[in-house]
């Protein structure tokens, strides 16, 4: 069974996981549309490309997700 984390650490790689992935796409969401705030808050598209950076984030950091 995989540990659990911290909710700050999970905090921290969501939040620099939405950086990243709002730095690619500063015009254009990764489905088509535009990316504006309220857009990438609720398109499925955008959270599964944060929660891959997040578990990339993770595994650069040595942690185990």
């Amino acid at each position: 069974m995989a540990k659990e984390f911290p909710t700050e650490l999970l905090n921290k790689y969501y939040a620099r996981g939405v950086e990243l992935c709002d730095a690619e796409t500063p015009m254009v969401c990764y489905c088509g549309r535009l990316a504006t705030g309220l857009h990438t808050m609720h398109c499925s598209r955008f959270a599964s490309k944060v929660k891959y950076k997040c578990k990339e984030l993770a595994k650069a950091a040595g942690e185990v997700w």
